[in-house]
């Protein structure tokens, strides 16, 4: 439980931040999320 709340937390701050990016680096922001999930 405290793992996937962990996941989730993490997921929360790399949108956020990937949020505040302009739509140029967004593109490679997916690639990040993408390493995170993994």
């Amino acid at each position: 439980m405290i793992y996937i709340t962990l996941i989730v937390i993490k997921l929360k701050i790399v949108f956020t931040l990937a949020n505040l990016l302009p739509p140029s680096i967004k593109a490679s922001t997916k690639n990040l999320i993408f390493i995170f999930c993994v």
